[in-house]
């Protein structure tokens, strides 16, 4: 395992970062929570008045799933993009999904209030959250994967992103789709395919089992 965590350091070292933060969120009162989440937030004020401030410090807190839930998810797919692809491109991958999907949807949310569509309160609300770089990572995740599993992976996680659009109607929903089409993109371009890299899947990515037999040395001739 502890080879699994070297050969992962953005990973690792990123997941290190959302439980120090999870456990900052946890000691403070509703008022401080709501302080530092509006602080870092991505909505259409902030992200005029000061983009590369907030783009950073709205990928440093957990939304939606618990930490356990997080901690599984990062371990089990975000790792093995990284381990697959390297560090950097492991987080160039999610960051284009978090950054690309933040800036797309604010640009949709910001057409659709001027229009008339959409209500000015949705301007300044809070928005953070790891979930659409993470939704970058789990479209490279797919082609980590056995070949016969890859599309039932991927209709699988398309359908839950639609699905998720569709009953909710939020914008965060749909930069879940946005980050989802990001990181599929990136395959196509080659960045985000493990064949251009090395040639490795899941098996690949997965800490070896540790032998039950001690090994043995033999003299050499």
């Amino acid at each position: 395992m502890t080879s699994y965590v070297r050969t992962a350091p953005f990973t690792f070292a990123y997941l290190g970062v959302l439980l120090a933060t999870t456990a900052l969120l946890a000691a403070s009162s509703e008022r401080g929570r709501t302080m530092l989440l509006r602080a870092s937030s991505t909505n259409l004020n902030h992200l005029a008045s000061e983009p590369l401030r907030v783009l950073v410090a709205s990928a440093l807190w957990l939304q939606g799933f618990s930490i356990v839930t997080w901690a599984v998810l990062f371990v089990v797919v975000l790792a093995a993009v990284e381990r697959a692809l390297g560090t950097r491109r492991a987080l160039a991958i999610f960051a284009a999904g978090h950054v690309g999907a933040t800036l797309l949807v604010a640009l949709g949310l910001w057409i659709g209030i001027r229009a008339g569509a959409f209500s000015p309160s949705l301007g300044d609300r809070i928005d953070v959250g790891v979930s659409y770089g993470f939704a970058a990572a789990a479209a490279a995740f797919t082609f980590l994967l056995p070949r016969r599993a890859r599309p039932v992976y991927a209709a699988a996680l398309v359908g839950y992103l639609v699905f998720r659009l569709v009953a909710g109607h939020t914008y965060t929903d749909a930069g879940h789709v946005v980050a989802l089409a990001i990181g599929y993109g990136l395959w196509l371009t080659g960045f985000a395919d493990p064949r251009r890299v090395r040639t490795r899947t899941i098996l690949d990515a997965c800490p070896p089992a540790p032998s039950r037999h001690p090994a043995r040395s033999f003299p050499m001739r």
